[in-house]
């Protein structure tokens, strides 16, 4: 058995333990310095999107699910990802505005 032999359930499971934010709060994410945890994190495990079209499929909403904006370059980021895939705005459950 092969990992794209998984139901897609399961998939979703393994995905999420790394990709979606942890149980505590978006305020926990940041370090003092102002350095984002969260984005140290999962940005390590950013790399599971792009193993497959399913993997991608299933992993981007749960990337999105708790989005960050601290400069306007974030911000613009944003707009133009839900421009391009409007599907990923729906993922979104909670969104974080830091001063910049």
């Amino acid at each position: 058995m092969s990992v794209n032999d998984l139901p897609e359930e399961l998939l979703e499971q393994v995905l999420y333990i790394c990709l979606a934010p942890p149980a505590w709060g978006v305020r926990e994410y940041f370090y003092d310095d102002g350095i984002s945890l969260r984005a140290s994190i999962r940005g390590r495990n950013l790399g599971l999107l792009l193993v497959s079209k399913t993997w991608f499929r299933i992993g981007a909403p749960l990337l999105y699910s708790s989005v960050v904006l601290s400069t306007p370059t974030n911000i613009k980021t944003l707009a133009a990802v839900l421009q391009r895939n409007p599907e990923l705005g729906t993922a979104i459950r909670s969104l974080w505005l830091e001063p910049g």
